[in-house]
């Protein structure tokens, strides 16, 4: 299956249901499916430069959601 765009590969959410859907020439996938995959690999064993860079991914993603929010 192509990727048209309009879905997450993942979840199945789509395009309007999400923040952010990313997609490339091969797949698509929302934010949401990210952060779950970023989450789930930062608690794997021996992963602790992934909790901590996944840490502040999650709080500069907050940050943004927080601005964007004043400047709307």
């Amino acid at each position: 299956m192509q990727a048209n765009g309009s879905t997450c590969r993942f979840c199945g959410k789509k395009r309007d249901d999400v923040r952010t859907l990313l997609v490339s020439a091969e797949s698509s996938i929302c934010d949401e499916c990210i952060v779950t995959g970023l989450e789930t690999i930062g608690r794997q064993p021996g992963q602790f430069h992934l909790r901590v860079a996944f840490s502040i991914f999650r709080a500069v993603a907050s940050l943004g959601r927080f601005l964007r929010l004043g400047g709307d």
